[in-house]
Order: structure tokens, then C-alpha cells, then sequence
């Protein structure tokens, strides 16, 4: 796979085509996990702010591109984390849940607490090494962190501390794909989907604008639902917590 930068194509994903958005998350990114943006240099997590332009994956197209940060969210209170080591030296701390790209899968997988340990001598794409590593060995820390969120336009992935990775809440719109050696989807899977399982509509959204449902992949909710990477019920749970802090962020604003 190349993922060098000089191939990188800027995507027209800039700050000015959505709106503010709300999203719920409880599995986040250590404060200090270094994040890539377009121009191949690092920033710290908590320093991103909606509107950064990030490096990211586009798996429809196969390649990095440059895509604005459509959210970020700072955890309430500190968590308890633990740390994935790689075979490259690299480090990612997390709290509750994340999400990588698989080798052995060809997936997003979850790495929880309770099943870090299983994905020990697993492959996960690092975007430092362009190719695989080995998770080596999971810390658990002894001392809760301070943690962070972030999702890019349409990507929704990011580079963190070299890797590959995503929020486990929103790998159900990513892992629709049918994906090759590359990272890349296979559109004609893709179109057959499409064709078989329609859109989710955009009338049954809740509260986001038009832009923020697409730039959110949010039409490929239907996909999603019919190979079981997500239920209804959780699906509704989603749509809840969402109103609920849609209701709270305007009583805020009104105050």
C-alpha cells in the first residue's frame, strides 16, 4: 500500500460545508496521542479544534486525503486506560474502547479492556510504517487520563501516534465495506449493497443538517443494519443520548 504524502489529494471536506455537531462517545484518546494532520505534521489531541484539517483514510478512493474535523469531544471526568505497545515502538493509550484496521480481518476491530489481550500478536496498519504491525503487549494504567474524541469528514478515521484508527461508536458506518489488501472498498460489493438495501433516508435522521448526515456517512445506515454491524436497539440508543444532548447543548446556549 502507498500511502505517502506526495499521492495525498486535498478533499473538498472543509469546515464551511457542515454545521456543529453533537455526537455521543464514551471511547476516546489519551490526552498527549499525537494526531496527523494534512500536512504530515503532528498536533496534540487536545489542541485539535473543529475545522482542522487531518490527515485520513478514504477507503472508497483508496487513499490519504486531507479531511476538516467534523467533531471533538473532551471526556467529563478521567478514565482508566490502557496501552497498546507495537512492534514499531509505537504507543496508543485508550480509554474504554477503539478501534483499529485489522490485517488478519480486513476490518475495524474493537479492542476493549477486557479483550486487548486477545488481539496480542495481531496486525494493525500503521500509517508511519505504510504496512502492518504487531501488537506486542497491552499496560493497563494505574492512573485514570485525561481523554479526548475526534471524527473526520466522510473518513471518520484518523491517524493517532502513527495509527490507523477509529471510534468503535461509528465503525459500524466503515466496516459496511468489503475491503482489499490495500484498505481499499470494493466498489462493486459496494454498488451490489446499494442496490439490494437502499439508503437510509435523510427524513429519518435525527436533528443533524443534510451535509452532516452525508458527511457523516450516515446514508449507509441501511448497510449497516442488514449485515448486523449495528441493531435497531442500539441504533435507537444512539438516536436518544443524541437528542438528549441536543436538548442540553441549546438549554446551555439559551441560559
Amino acid at each position: 500500500m502507498d500511502g505517502n504524502l506526495k499521492k495525498m489529494e486535498t478533499a473538498e471536506l472543509t469546515i464551511d460545508m457542515f454545521d456543529n455537531l453533537v455526537i455521543v462517545t464514551s471511547t476516546c484518546l489519551a490526552a498527549g496521542t499525537k494526531i496527523t494532520t494534512a500536512d504530515g505534521s503532528v498536533k496534540n489531541i487536545e489542541d485539535i479544534v473543529e475545522g482542522d484539517l487531518l490527515l485520513a483514510f478514504d477507503h472508497e478512493a483508496g487513499r490519504f486525503i486531507s479531511s476538516a474535523v467534523l467533531y471533538t469531544y473532551q471526556g467529563e471526568a478521567p478514565k482508566r486506560a490502557f496501552t497498546l505497545h507495537f512492534s514499531n515502538g509505537a504507543t496508543l493509550t485508550v480509554t474504554s474502547a477503539h478501534d483499529l484496521f485489522e490485517r488478519e480481518s480486513r476490518k475495524y476491530v474493537r479492542i476493549s479492556e477486557k479483550s486487548a489481550e486477545q488481539f496480542i500478536g495481531k496486525h494493525f496498519y500503521s500509517f508511519d510504517d505504510q504496512t502492518f504491525v504487531e501488537l506486542t503487549k497491552v499496560i493497563y494504567e494505574t492512573k485514570p487520563v485525561e481523554y479526548y474524541e475526534i471524527y473526520t469528514a466522510k473518513c471518520l478515521n484518523i491517524i493517532a501516534n502513527g495509527m490507523l484508527n477509529v471510534a468503535d461508536d461509528v465503525d459500524y458506518l466503515l466496516n459496511i465495506y468489503e475491503f482489499d489488501e490495500n484498505l481499499t472498498a470494493n466498489a462493486i460489493i459496494l454498488k451490489e449493497d446499494i442496490r439490494k438495501y437502499g439508503f437510509f433516508p435523510y427524513s429519518a435522521s435525527f436533528g443533524m443538517t443534510e451535509k452532516e448526515f452525508y458527511l457523516w456517512n450516515s446514508h449507509y445506515t441501511n448497510i449497516a443494519l442488514k449485515k448486523d454491524l449495528i441493531s435497531h436497539n442500539a441504533l435507537y440508543r444512539i438516536n436518544d443520548k443524541y437528542r438528549d444532548q441536543c436538548n442540553a447543548g441549546e438549554t446551555s446556549k439559551s441560559a
